[in-house]
């Protein structure tokens, strides 16, 4: 394998030579030739329309100069939520989420204020830093990966086709899992160790009860006990704990399967009284 920026990344696969380019991603991926084309894990890049030290005001909500060492429990409830969809997607790699490198701050900056980025430099540009790691032992953008195979006919002969997880789409099951809840119109941090001074620990509910469609019981917040309504929704767990909620999960997965179950039945009944009319149909002809 032999890797260049200006000229991609070239690989052998099962004989089939496979040059990696910005114009091949772009053409996959129908991205625009166009946007900043920086990367760096090192530091937060300073672009003149990007100061770091402000960049990191706007994502944790404070002030501060850059620290050496991030985590997500610094961001804002704005960027938390970026986060969790720029790491596994845009810069994937190893590891968990908790912790964000320097351009983490920055890609999350970048979208916030609308600044356009090319993402097939970026994507080249982390793919030639996981190859430059000798203990890496895989590639990122692994359904990527597959779209460029394809288009070199390599042959996937004797692959196990893997089908996206239901973790790997981002809709309101993703909040929920971060520990993230609507409650009274706002989505509300309730994830143990969340900074509540880095900014609002609540986000608002964006169009009211039209985004409900439905999914109350899906979005809705573990009950808690009364509180008055001048009180600000709290971002500690409340007294139902995971453990409750997992019992209720598993009920409702019961009671799931015990409704399928009746489903066969009554669809085993239907078939058995279609049978027997026919049987007498044709004993009456």
């Amino acid at each position: 394998m032999t890797s260049s920026l200006e000229t991609g990344i070239s690989c052998l696969v099962r004989n089939k030579r496979i040059r990696v380019t910005q114009e091949l991603i772009r053409s996959i991926l129908h991205l625009e030739n166009c946007g900043i084309r920086i990367y760096t894990t090192k530091i937060i890049p300073h672009l003149e329309c990007n100061d770091p030290t402000e960049a990191c005001r706007r994502v944790t909500g404070k002030y501060f100069d850059t620290p050496a060492r991030l985590s997500t429990n610094q961001l804002t409830l704005t960027c938390c939520i970026l986060h969790n969809i720029i790491a596994p997607i845009i810069v994937p790699r190893k590891g968990h989420l908790d912790e964000f490198n320097h351009y983490d701050v920055f890609l999350i900056d970048s979208i916030l204020a609308g600044r356009k980025l090319d993402f097939s430099y970026i994507m080249l540009n982390h793919i030639d830093t996981i190859l430059s790691d000798t203990r890496t032992k895989a590639l990122p953008y692994g359904m990527i990966l597959t779209k460029i195979f394809q288009q070199f006919k390599v042959s996937f002969r004797d692959e196990i086709a893997l089908l996206p997880k239901s973790t790997d789409t981002i809709n309101t099951l993703t909040l929920r899992r971060m520990k993230i809840f609507k409650d009274d119109g706002q989505w509300v941090a309730k994830s143990k160790g969340f900074d509540n001074e880095s900014g609002p620990s609540t986000l608002p509910f964006e169009g009211g009860e039209e985004m409900d469609e439905g999914n109350d019981d899906e979005d809705a917040p573990p009950p808690s006990q009364p509180r008055p309504q001048s009180h600000r929704p709290s971002s500690s767990t409340s007294g139902f704990n995971e453990d409750n909620y997992n019992l209720l999960n598993g009920r409702i997965d019961s009671l799931t399967s015990t409704v399928d179950g009746l489903k066969h039945a009554v669809s085993d009944l239907q078939n058995t009284v279609a049978s027997i009319q026919n049987t007498v149909g044709g004993l009456q002809n």
